[in-house]
């Protein structure tokens, strides 16, 4: 099975001229975790996650605590929040994407879950032969796509 038949064919991306501020709006708007970043000609050049934004505004203590489950109350580490990001909020996105980890559309979904489990990723950007962004392959599309093969074989479909 192709990559292609489980894609999400409308994707919401952004240019790498698009501010911080900008970007996270958008992932809040659209309730989205990964936003692909495209040249001018649809041209896929960059990733950018929710995680990659978090981890500006974020301290990097909350990594440190996760097995401090004997803390009842973390409130007071609230007030080490960074209050003015300002600064971060006008950087462009091309600062902070990574490289892109895509497949073409005519690869199989074998190949894209190799992928998705490799990179750790949620959603894999789909390209077309010139690498130009045509869909997204989330961690749950290739999921299911498995799943519903897998009880087609049992005969439970």
């Amino acid at each position: 099975m192709q990559v292609s038949n489980t894609m999400k064919r409308t994707v919401i991306s952004t240019s790498p001229q698009t501010t911080v501020l900008e970007a996270a709006k958008l992932l809040i708007q659209k309730r989205i975790g990964t936003l692909p970043v495209v040249d001018s000609n649809g041209k896929l050049i960059g990733m950018l996650t929710i995680d990659d934004i978090l981890d500006v505004f974020i301290p990097n203590y909350f990594g440190l605590m996760e097995n401090l489950s004997f803390v009842h109350d973390f409130g007071a580490l609230e007030d080490f929040l960074p209050k003015d990001v300002s600064e971060i909020a006008n950087v462009a996105v091309e600062t902070l994407m990574e490289p892109p980890v895509s497949i073409e559309e005519s690869e199989s979904i074998f190949r894209a879950a190799t992928k998705l489990f490799r990179h750790d990723l949620k959603d894999l950007p789909i390209v077309d032969s010139q690498g130009k962004l045509v869909g997204l392959a989330s961690h749950v599309d290739v999921g299911i796509a498995f799943l519903q093969k897998w009880v087609e074989i049992q005969g439970f479909s």
